[in-house]
């Protein structure tokens, strides 16, 4: 039995989506053209293994509920495109394995009919797939592969909404409530310009490197959302050289003395203490950070440490 209807989402009234419905026999025939024929998401995560391990367990223990399972495509153009259903497929082909005649009976296949590649987009950042699906998966379901952002890594792109919703909203609830969609729609949207100057000159750094891996934090981010839209080619040679350590003459330069803080502190609580590595809250270090510039726009120095909780607010940018 089919049926057909439009799925719109709340506040977006200018989307609209066709839909078509069925309950299918998931067998290993249905299985293989899921993940065979039909094409899968341009951004899709990789396959999550212990999860179809999960899947099996699940099966083979009669726990399973394939009338409660929604298997999702979507009709661009010519092209079908997989949504979700890659962990529940794989677990099907393998109960295959012991028993040819293996299926789930009553699984539900919707059907979405979409008119371009960002509509596509968002819908496949709201599908549910079974794995609960993360900020991270949204943004990069947004972002990737997208001409604003083509060529920038993953490790990047999904720091750009974290360090987006720090600079704008300092209280943290506010900051979970905006993070995720809303936040990555910004930064494809009215946020776009600088995002791409944040994500480009992140892209030059490797996230894994220790040398430049106390960049790539949500609260170091944020600071480049703050500075570069003040001065881009100032805020370029700033950032480089707390980066890479190369650029300043003196230790007391405060692209140095922020490089040195960055590297010697772990984020999440706690109150600044000393010693080989001193746990700090994420607000402390964005405060630091927009300390550090703005001495650094004003031509000064630091003659001592620079201390992330001196700061009881957050500084103006300069």
């Amino acid at each position: 039995m089919f049926t057909r209807d439009k799925l719109r989402h709340k506040g977006e009234t200018h989307m609209s989506h066709e839909k078509t419905q069925s309950k299918i026999k998931l067998d290993a025939k249905k299985a293989r053209w899921l993940l065979e024929e039909v094409e899968p998401f341009m951004a899709d995560r990789p396959l999550n293994k212990p999860h179809v391990a999960h899947l099996i367990s699940e099966m083979e223990q009669g726990h399973f509920l394939p009338e409660l399972t929604n298997i999702m495509v979507a009709r661009l153009g010519n092209k079908t495109y997989r949504l979700n259903g890659q962990h529940t497929a794989t677990a099907v082909l393998e109960m295959a394995k012991q028993d040819e005649d293996f299926a789930l009976q009553g699984v539900t296949l919707i059907m979405f009919t979409v008119s371009d590649e960002a509509e596509m987009r968002k819908l496949y950042a709201r599908v549910d797939r079974g794995m609960a699906r993360t900020n991270r998966d949204v943004t990069i379901s947004l972002l990737a592969g997208t001409s604003e952002f083509s060529g920038v890594s993953q490790r990047v792109l999904k720091l750009l909404p974290i360090g987006l919703a720090f600079m704008r909203f300092e209280d943290s609830n506010k900051r979970k409530l905006y993070a995720g969609e809303t936040a990555a729609l910004d930064v494809q949207n009215e946020f776009l310009d600088r995002s791409q100057h944040v994500a480009t000159f992140l892209d030059k750094f490797d996230a894994r490197a220790v040398h430049h891996g106390h960049m790539f934090r949500g609260p170091v981010v944020a600071a480049l959302y703050a500075t570069f839209v003040v001065d881009e080619e100032d805020a370029e040679q700033f950032w480089r050289a707390v980066a890479t350590g190369v650029g300043f003459e003196s230790e007391t330069e405060p692209a140095a003395r922020l490089r040195q803080t960055l590297k010697s502190v772990t984020v999440g609580g706690g109150v600044f203490r000393s010693g080989p590595k001193t746990r700090i809250g994420q607000e402390d270090l964005y405060r630091a950070c927009l300390h550090a510039w703005n001495r650094y726009r004003d031509g000064g120095s630091f003659q001592a440490t620079l201390r992330p909780t001196v700061l009881k607010s957050r500084p103006k940018v300069k």
